[in-house]
């Protein structure tokens, strides 16, 4: 429940938040480049209409046809292109079509995948129709009906081809509830609506019908110098980790349309949602990849420079530009400096795991409005306990939205990839990670034996591991700044001994003290950033102790169960949060101002 005397409305997921803020809060422009994510990107708009669905197509001068029988062909005849028929509905129809695009959920599984339907027809009735899977039509053979095995072109890339050409038909020509069998059957037509529009983003739109071969562009200069080397292999060694298709074209052939994934991917266990499953076009091969990772994979094969956040400084820099010429750079540069005007210009931050919500309060007094533009920033914050630790400060401040909902249910491919995120602040929930859990371990090894309480610990970080690994890959769709902020823990315990969070995330990390931003305790923490640019005081140790502490050799306080309160010690210190976000401010004003 809210705290008396304050009526702010907690919404259960992000997608409701999203789905309000979108009615009532966007400036006109702002709704444009949703609508131009939505087309020009890998966005799903209305993800509440992704379900089964037949489209047919209504005429017969729209289907696809798919090649001679090869006993139909004589010898050293070539094989008759993929093309349209040109028959009009009074022509007689012989021959194998593709006759419409079917979506359905296997099983009535979760995972939404897409199909051809595919019809036989003699004298302009059809003999055999049949649905079959896009997977089963590229790997033909045994995997497709007997009827059309003779009909199916030689080639896996003629087959992708033909699937694309019948899936960017869906949006442009008339539709059918249902096929055609006899001139008396009355069918009616489909007119796409809303509720088709995230199908349409999904599965039909130009961007994500168009092939994703890579490109060996021929025009860059790749004349090295002795500078350029160790930037070059950490390129090639990010190129490898990133592209999971080695440069091959790939065809989204399923989608995973639940709260919940059940399915685990080697190599990237932990990530709780791996939503599109893809296909090798030549070697046939699948994997499924996450909304962020797919994202990033979609960037990098349409040529963005843009992949990551951290691209964004290095990639306006002049250096770059002279050490590798391109004779298209001008249209290759003005897309990043758009996505950087994009983001610089953008109004709402994420700010996950806030608990209190002081970093949101903190970060407005600091800077209320975007300095580019003058509209107000808006800060989300998502915790699933939000209503019992969101603080007074945070409940009266008009500019926060709350969200009620666990971090690794929230799926980023929802989300405008850009123009409206401008940065994500994230506290995970650090117990399994802290080496203050010590005492309690010891006393669940005495009770439980050793075995069974690694067992129990092993599953409490694998828990936040999903957590931390959700945030990274939401900051991989979005390509916005990200900081994460956890106990700097040692060799023993801390989320910085964990790999698997941070798969496909380039990033560093500052260890600091609270005492430097103003506490009277020193608290060792880290804070991760992945866009490089971030300068923090330097923890208190050494030659680097605070004022305090150099004085009197000793801190005012402590951070331990008996010093000070944990209500204080678990909200981060005014002066870092501001610094933090006034960072932000400052790299992407300073990528800006880079930009020719």
């Amino acid at each position: 429940m809210n705290p008396e005397g304050y009526e702010n409305v907690v919404y259960p997921s992000l997608d409701s938040a999203w789905k309000v803020l979108f009615e009532n809060e966007l400036y006109p422009d702002e709704l444009a480049l949703v609508d131009e994510n939505a087309r020009t990107t890998y966005q799903i708009r209305n993800p509440w209409g992704l379900r089964t669905k037949s489209y047919l197509f209504r005429d017969t001068k729209d289907y696809l046809q798919l090649r001679e029988n090869d006993r139909c062909v004589e010898d050293g005849t070539s094989i008759p292109p993929l093309t349209s028929t040109t028959t009009t509905p009074g022509d007689d129809l012989n021959g194998c079509f593709v006759v419409g695009v079917e979506l359905f959920a296997l099983n009535r599984t979760s995972t939404l995948e897409s199909c051809l339907t595919i019809a036989l027809y003699e004298n302009s009735h059809p003999k055999y129709v049949h649905r079959v899977t896009d997977e089963q039509f590229l790997r033909g053979g045994k995997h497709v009906p007997v009827f059309f095995r003779d009909f199916l072109p030689h080639s896996t890339r003629e087959r992708a081809d033909l699937i694309r050409r019948a899936r960017r038909l869906v949006p442009r020509v008339k539709l059918n509830r249902k096929l055609i069998q006899h001139e008396k059957v009355r069918v009616s037509e489909i007119k796409l609506g809303a509720s088709d529009a995230g199908l349409i983003d999904l599965f039909f739109s130009d961007y994500v019908t168009a092939s994703f071969e890579l490109r060996r562009d021929e025009n860059i200069d790749e004349t090295h110098d002795e500078n350029s080397c160790s930037d070059d292999e950490n390129e090639i060694a990010e190129k490898a980790e990133l592209d999971a298709f080695n440069g091959d074209d790939f065809l989204l052939l399923a989608y995973f349309r639940g709260k919940r994934d059940p399915y685990k991917r080697s190599g990237d266990e932990i990530a709780p949602f791996a939503t599109h499953r893809l296909i090798n076009i030549r070697t046939l091969e699948d994997v499924w990849l996450s909304p962020g990772h797919f994202a990033r994979l979609c960037r990098y094969r349409r040529g963005d420079l843009l992949v990551d956040i951290k691209d964004a400084l290095k990639k306006v820099s002049p250096s770059v530009v002279t050490r590798k010429r391109r004779r298209d750079s001008c249209s290759i540069r003005s897309g990043l400096i758009r996505s950087i005007e994009l983001r610089r210009n953008a109004r709402f931050s994420l700010c996950i795991g806030s608990g209190s919500c002081m970093s949101a309060v903190e970060a407005l007094n600091r800077s209320p409005i975007i300095p580019s533009n003058g509209r107000r920033r808006i800060f989300i914050c998502i915790d699933p306990h939000i209503n019992a630790l969101a603080s007074p400060e945070a409940w009266a401040h008009p500019q926060i939205v709350f969200v009620s909902c666990k971090i690794e249910d929230i799926n980023p491919a929802h989300l405008p990839p850009e123009g409206i995120f401008r940065s994500i602040g994230n506290a995970p929930e650090c117990s399994p990670y802290s080496i203050a859990k010590f005492p309690a371990l010891a006393a669940r090894i005495k009770e439980l034996g050793e075995e069974e309480a690694a067992l129990i610990l092993q599953m409490e970080v694998d828990d936040a591991n999903v957590q931390v690994r959700a945030a990274v890959d939401i900051a991989n769709y979005l390509a916005v700044c990200l900081w994460i902020e956890n106990p700097k823990g040692n060799e023993k315990a801390g989320l910085w001994n964990q790999y698997s969070p941070f798969i496909g995330c380039a990033y560093d990390v500052h260890a600091i003290s609270y005492c430097k931003y103003g506490r009277l305790y020193r608290k060792n923490t880290v804070i991760l950033e992945n866009w490089f640019d971030l300068k923090l005081r330097p923890e208190c140790a050494g030659s680097t102790l605070c004022k305090h502490k150099r004085i009197h050799d000793r801190h005012a306080e402590h951070c331990k169960f008996d010093g000070a309160a944990r209500s204080e010690n678990k909200i981060h210190p005014r002066l870092l949060v501001q610094s933090i976000d006034a960072q932000i401010e400052s790299f992407y004003e300073k990528c800006f101002a880079l930009c020719p």
